[in-house]
């Protein structure tokens, strides 16, 4: 319930209204946008091959080697982190192309989405290995995502099993030699290296073999544990190669501090071979999102910055989430049952009671209510189908407005999620007059088993138990207990590499945005409800990027302004905003009127509350004097009453 305001509250109150409504402060400006805002973490000529509903069943079937495939989400900042390691796991790899290839598929992008559902990716990112000749129905072995070195280990543990169970045509020789010398040199290879490796674990020697598997014809590489039969090394206790040439010996190479010994070993054979860099595949160019750092400050031209759009809510984003929600992550899954068709039906049910967004998207979302009446198993091939013949279509998705980013990829539907439970955190608020607090329950399952970043989700869930989502029992405590979440997720990822330069993490509000949700250096949660209602309720809501006669229904149906009823510049009147929340609880008599504050009335507050603070004082003096005087005065006082 928002707290109840009398005529006498509302002027005991209003010098602090006077102050938060002065202090909270908003503007808006964005540019075109749309899927081209989605950016693929690896560029087309990178090492990693480029992988995606036109070439994905082409590329991956009936071959001779294996597919390391990594399925990602763009707009996923734990996807974007592993970027980097990825890119260079395809680099160290890019000569194994007779026995492994690493490529990639972007899973935010709508014409992925069937080949990401069907290969069942439970999150991102996520990792398969595909035996060779793989064939239509083959799911892949699931692996985790590891740091660079335990992922070639991996990689390199994976393809030597394989080849002692299946032995591919056109591969090296990846298990230890245990012949005599005599026995290596009978070879017809003019050139010979022998690793010896010194411990069973080491991978070093398969990974100089598969480094140079593209000159097999002219170079013979083994691995062995000990020096074979025949062979007295001057060292053993590190890694050593040695080389033979036309049964001779050539060199004996011992590896060193400071130089790892593939790349010792590896640089020395193929000095020995006579190949030069120009000769070896190109690792291409890093893309903009792979060097595992934030963007360049700079933003694109025509995009927001961190004082316009972003502090600011607009209902095309809102719209976008919705929908993004909907068709892409809700319909990306393979099959919805149990407790997941559950937490989708209370999402769905909280999207219906609690967003202020146009009512042709309310029902496109009742729609899919009933779609999912009595059901207890779906598909999200089915709910896909569903949304595209639905009579109420969901919106196609419109530019980013105060959710975009400085650069494409950035901010997106991860600020617009956020914005949507935020927005219905202050709905059930406003409207709810009982406890009911299924509110967060219903983002708390749809986080789990729909919110496809799997890193993310699982932060969410945790701080969700830590934080106690499910002890919440008012709607004020919901709308409270979120602001906080998200204040949590903004420290946590504050610096990150996923951030925007030009929208960094921050603690909401600041107090530039909100003095007076301060208390010194801590927040004032009463004035924060107001603030909140003022920045994310249905009246705050801002329509731009909407059209005209979208603008106007929009405004009509739900009691928003349209963008044009907006004060110049796209400055937001905080004062009204503010006045409306506190005035709609109070008295009749105050709300009669208009159901709002005006600055004058305001004005008038100040003045009145001025005036009897004067007038208590004078009264509190004049009582100090009356006392003063009886005492002094008492003999005449009880003559007078005889």
């Amino acid at each position: 319930m928002i707290p109840s305001f009398t005529f006498s509250g509302v002027m005991k109150s209003s010098l602090l209204l006077l102050l938060a409504g002065l202090l909270f402060v908003s503007a808006g400006d964005s540019s075109e946008d749309g899927e081209d805002d989605i950016v693929d973490l690896y560029s087309k000529d990178s090492a990693v091959v480029h992988m995606d509903h036109s070439n994905f069943e082409r590329l991956l079937h009936g071959q001779h080697h294996v597919w390391a495939v990594e399925f990602y989400n763009s707009w996923c900042g734990h996807c974007q982190l592993y970027a980097p390691t990825w890119l260079r796991i395809a680099q160290q790899t890019a000569n194994w192309g007779s026995v492994l290839k690493v490529g990639a598929i972007n899973c935010a992008r709508s014409q992925n989405l069937a080949i990401c559902r069907n290969y069942d990716v439970g999150g991102y990112p996520w990792v398969k290995l595909f035996a060779p000749l793989a064939k239509e129905g083959d799911m892949g072995e699931k692996v985790s995502h590891k740091l660079q070195e335990e992922m070639l280990e991996l990689l390199v543990n994976h393809v030597t099993d394989l080849q002692a169970r299946t032995h591919p045509p056109g591969w090296p020789n990846l298990a230890p030699f245990s012949g005599s010398l005599s026995e290596f040199l009978s070879s017809p290879e003019p050139l010979h290296a022998l690793v010896v490796e010194g411990s069973a674990n080491s991978s070093v020697g398969r990974q100089v073999a598969l480094d140079l598997s593209v000159h097999r014809q002219r170079l013979l590489v083994a691995r062995t544990v000990l020096p074979p039969l025949g062979l007295r090394p001057t060292e053993t206790a590190r890694p050593l190669l040695v080389t033979f040439r036309d049964g001779q010996p050539q060199t004996e190479l011992v590896s060193r501090d400071g130089l790892p010994p593939r790349k010792l070993f590896t640089d020395a054979l193929r000095r020995a071979l006579g190949v030069t860099d120009s000769e070896q595949p190109p690792d291409g160019p890093r893309t903009a999102r792979t060097d595992g750092q934030a963007p360049a400050a700079a933003a694109e031209p025509g995009r927001g910055t961190a004082v316009s759009a972003g502090d600011a809510v607009y209902m095309v984003d809102l719209e976008n989430a919705v929908g993004y929600a909907l068709r892409q992550e809700v319909a990306g899954k393979k099959d919805i049952s149990g407790e997941a068709l559950s937490a989708l039906r209370n999402f769905v049910e909280m999207l219906i009671k609690y967003l202020p967004v146009r009512k042709s998207v309310i029902e496109a979302v009742s729609e899919l209510k009933m779609f999912l009446k009595g059901k207890k198993r779906v598909g999200g091939a089915e709910i896909q189908r569903h949304l595209e013949k639905a009579r109420s279509p969901l919106p196609p998705h419109r530019p980013w407005h105060g959710c975009r980013g400085s650069q494409p990829g950035l901010r997106g539907y991860t600020c617009g999620l956020w914005s949507v439970f935020h927005a219905a955190t202050v709905q059930a608020h406003q409207l709810e007059e009982s406890n009911n607090v299924s509110i967060l329950p219903a983002i708390h399952g749809y986080v789990k088993h729909f919110f496809s970043c799997a890193h993310c989700s699982q932060h969410f869930q945790e701080m969700s138990a830590r934080e106690g989502l499910f002890n919440v029992t008012h709607t004020n405590e919901a709308m409270i207990w979120l602001w906080r979440a998200h204040n949590i997720v903004n420290k946590r990822l504050a610096g990150d590499g996923t951030e925007d330069p030009q929208h960094p993490k921050v603690q909401f509000p600041t107090q530039t945005q909100c003095l007076a949700c301060f208390s010194g250096d801590t927040y004032f949660e009463p004035i924060i409800i107001s603030f909140l209602h003022s920045f994310y309720g249905k009246e705050a809501m801002k329509l731009d990027s909407l059209t005209e006669d979208e603008a106007a229904a929009a405004a009509a149906a739900g009691g928003l302004r349209p963008a044009a009823a907006l004060p110049a510049a796209g400055a937001r009147n905080r004062v009204e905003l503010v006045s409306r929340v506190l005035g709609r609880s109070g008295s009749s008599e105050g709300a009669a009127a208009s159901g709002l504050l005006s600055g004058s009335d305001i004005s008038l507050c100040v003045l009145l509350w001025v005036f009897s603070f004067v007038t208590l004082v004078l009264a509190f003096f004049l009582f100090k004097m009356k006392k003063t005087y009886k005492r002094k005065h008492s003999k005449d006082y009880r003559s007078f009453f005889k």
